[in-house]
């Protein structure tokens, strides 16, 4: 019998309200998007949600598989974060906020944007995922582990 490591099941754990949610932007239902009110989580923050615990799930694969599989789901948040970051900066909308997705649940200024704090947290967990499988020196593992705090 197989056993799964505890992040895989907490990855998992992660998967399941993240593409929920997801899911609910999709079908335009209120009552999954706004279950928590004052706490609704839009798509992106959604999405950067079920990468990160795709990345946990990845766990049990073979350490080769898994850290290249961590790293390049790293780079995809860190990419989205860092996207918004410079939208938050700059003022400049791309459209990676999906603002048509979101316009039909609250009048906002930016339908669809996550929050700077969200992003940074998404940037350094990221950040995080891309890295702690390349550390070679100490100044490397306190940069990790930095992130990861």
């Amino acid at each position: 019998m197989r056993t799964f490591p505890p992040a895989s099941l907490i990855g998992l754990a992660l998967l399941l309200p993240a593409t929920g949610i997801a899911a609910g932007w999709l079908l335009r239902e209120p009552a999954i998007v706004g279950a928590l009110p004052g706490a609704t989580m839009v798509f992106n923050t959604a999405l950067c949600l079920a990468l990160s615990g795709l990345a946990l799930a990845c766990e049990g694969l073979a350490p080769q598989e898994r850290d290249r599989a961590q790293a390049v789901l790293g780079c995809a948040i860190a990419a989205i974060a860092v996207i918004v970051l410079a939208e938050h900066a700059s003022g400049l909308e791309p459209g990676i906020d999906w603002p048509a997705l979101h316009a039909w649940f609250a009048a906002v200024r930016h339908p669809g944007r996550m929050s700077p704090p969200t992003a940074l947290a998404f940037l350094a967990g990221g950040a995080c995922l891309a890295t702690m499988h390349r550390v070679r020196r100490l100044w490397q593992g306190v940069g990790v582990q930095l992130l990861t705090a």
